[in-house]
């Protein structure tokens, strides 16, 4: 469960994510911008090889290329993102891996 605010330092590494099977769980009272309990909902994530937001509405992106998470509280606009997790490159991670609590 990821219950603090991201920092340079803190971003986790996570191994062996199954996707599927494992989840990422983010606290909605620490990652204010990500919507309500439950599963992500699909407008929230996107998946690049860039790791940026594709719109304003995205607020997890899973960079596909470097394995990197950031939330963005504010999707495209000019906020900038915060790295929080490390996966695996090359899942094929959607918004249905990832819950809000």
């Amino acid at each position: 469960v990821f219950d603090t605010r991201p920092k340079a330092a803190n971003a986790d590494t996570i191994t062996d994510f199954t996707v599927g099977e494992d989840h990422l769980a983010f606290n909605n009272a620490v990652f204010t911008r990500i919507g309500r309990d439950g599963v992500l909902a699909d407008k929230a994530f996107t998946a690049n090889d860039t790791g940026l937001a594709a719109d304003k509405s995205d607020r997890i992106v899973y960079n596909s290329t470097t394995g990197e998470v950031f939330y963005d509280a504010d999707g495209s606009k000019s906020g900038a993102s915060k790295l929080v997790a490390i996966l695996d490159p090359g899942l094929a991670l959607t918004a249905s891996d990832i819950f809000v609590l």
